[in-house]
């Protein structure tokens, strides 16, 4: 430990010598490390299911079905979803989900959003994290209470504050109450589909039609495992159509829960690793070309040092020290700059639409098991290099300057 600390005093005063060296250095990982950052983040959101998709290994969508000849079955009418979603036997809950854009009214402004309509077995399936009221239940439902739930994001941008539960919105001449705020979620979690950003009951859907019926989402038990869940959904899928008289293709094999859906997009299968690659190595290789600069400015004193009896393991762990503070600075530098970056990226994707989130907020399990291991990986790549080469140079030949680098 005291060896350590040494090492770091030296290498802090160094710093504090090379200050030009530094910035660059510091500057180049801090850029590099924000967006590396905002990347891991939607990776962790998507592939390791956080809300409202923490059950997206369970949950079904009951899309397009199609016949043996490769013929669309005709869709399930929003009356016959109920039924049908009560044939699984596993099913713990389902969620009917439709929208429209809508005329809404708040106070004397007029705002066409995309209105979503919901069953209260949505906030079953999808679990948002309400920060502030409450979802609508069968209770409000049963009683025909005109009601509505609000995505955080939008509420900041309609009302100019997520603190709106108890305030209304205007929807066909009725006032909409809000009785519930959901924090903002990534738009990469939803599969493209979008889960919305304003709900209310579905009852209220005036406009609603067998021509466009609502997505059905089953959610399965816990006590169950994937292939039962293909099975289960494949026997009563089959089972449903075969009692109308309509045979539909519907093999275990192809059956896919949302995680799975995800999992087969190339982006977080391989493109997001392929920025990855990018954000890492293209930095590295222009801080390789400083710090072989540095280090070379630098080889009669470590030959000193070295001729002083320092062994070739201190010269490297003393460069290589150095090295790695000032990537780390830039790290926490990197991560600061997290929220500023992600609020441009977010400003850049509305392009006009309310409530559109690329990035929702930052997670400690993403610094923890993506940020640090890349930072030590990046300090090796932009700095191991020339340190390792600069500490085993001939002392003799360094001292009289015949030696590249």
């Amino acid at each position: 430990m005291k060896r350590l600390s040494v090492y770091i005093r030296l290498s802090w005063q160094n710093i504090l010598r090379h200050k030009g060296y530094s910035f660059f250095v510091v500057f180049g990982a801090a850029i590099s490390f924000a967006f590396i950052t905002v990347l891991m983040q939607i990776y962790y959101t998507v592939d390791f299911d956080r809300p409202p998709f923490s059950e997206a290994g369970r949950i079904v969508e009951m899309g397009t079905f199609h016949d043996y000849e490769g013929k669309t079955v005709p869709s399930l009418r929003d009356s016959e979803m109920p039924d049908f979603a009560g044939r699984f036997y596993d099913m713990e809950s389902y969620a009917m989900l439709s929208s429209q854009i809508s005329n809404i009214y708040i106070g004397d402004v007029l705002h066409p959003l995309s209105l979503y309509f919901t069953n209260p077995g949505f906030w079953d399936v999808f679990d948002f994290r309400f920060i502030d009221g409450r979802p609508f239940n069968a209770s409000d439902v049963g009683n025909g209470s005109r009601v509505a739930v609000i995505e955080k994001k939008l509420a900041q941008d309609l009302f100019g504050s997520p603190d709106v539960v108890g305030r209304g919105m205007e929807y066909l001449g009725s006032t909409f109450t809000i009785i519930g705020v959901v924090d903002s979620f990534t738009e990469f979690s939803s599969d493209g589909n979008g889960l919305g950003n304003i709900w209310i009951p579905n009852i209220f859907n005036e406009k609603l039609s067998d021509d466009s019926p609502s997505d059905l989402y089953l959610l399965f038990s816990r006590d169950i495992g994937a292939d039962e869940i293909r099975n289960e959904v494949s026997s009563c899928v089959t089972s449903y159509f075969n009692e109308r008289d309509t045979r539909v293709d519907i093999r275990p094999e192809s059956v896919r829960t949302l995680h799975d859906r995800r999992d087969d997009g190339w982006f977080f299968s391989w493109g997001i690793w392929g920025i990855l690659f990018i954000l890492i190595l293209v930095p590295s290789v222009n801080i390789v070309s400083l710090s072989a600069a540095n280090a070379y400015s630098r080889l009669h004193e470590t030959s000193v040092c070295r001729a002083l009896g320092a062994t070739s393991s201190s010269a490297f762990i003393s460069l290589m020290t150095e090295h790695s503070i000032l990537v780390f600075i830039g790290v926490i530098i990197g991560i600061l700059l997290v929220y500023p970056l992600a609020a441009a990226l977010n400003a850049a994707l509305d392009a006009g639409a309310f409530g559109t989130a690329l990035f929702s907020g930052l997670d400690v399990p993403v610094i923890v098991m993506f940020v640090l291991p890349v930072f030590v990986l990046f300090s090796l790549l932009s700095g191991g290099l020339p340190a390792w080469r600069i500490s085993r140079k001939n002392i003799a030949d360094s001292l009289k300057g015949n030696v590249e680098l």
